[in-house]
């Protein structure tokens, strides 16, 4: 039988150093690549958002091919406070600011 989780986030997350940080996100990807999670997040317009997704093999899509010829889009150097995500219900890729996460919560598989 799966294990339930519970992860709430500290509220002073922004004033933690950036090697803790990283052990966050990195804790929080982990979770969302071993199953479906609720998250419980504050979106830029104030109203709270709760959001079912995962970054689970079987759940995402196949990668889109590469053309042959193609010119690589320019890459973006990642922001470590974002996490991007499947969203199941929606069935597309969304994303979440880590320091508005409320909760996170779900099953391990």
């Amino acid at each position: 039988m799966p294990d339930g989780y519970i992860l709430e986030l500290a509220p002073d997350y922004s004033n933690l150093d950036a090697e803790t940080k990283t052990q966050v996100r990195d804790g929080v990807v982990d979770l969302l690549k071993s199953g479906v999670a609720s998250v419980t997040f504050i979106k830029k317009d104030g109203t709270e958002k709760v959001m079912k997704c995962t970054l689970q093999d079987s759940f995402l899509p196949p990668p889109k091919p590469v053309e042959e010829g193609a010119v690589p889009k320019k890459v973006r150097e990642p922001n470590p406070d974002q996490v991007n995500v499947w969203d199941v219900d929606a069935n597309g890729w969304r994303s979440f600011m880590l320091p508005t996460v409320v909760n996170i919560s779900g099953t391990v598989e």
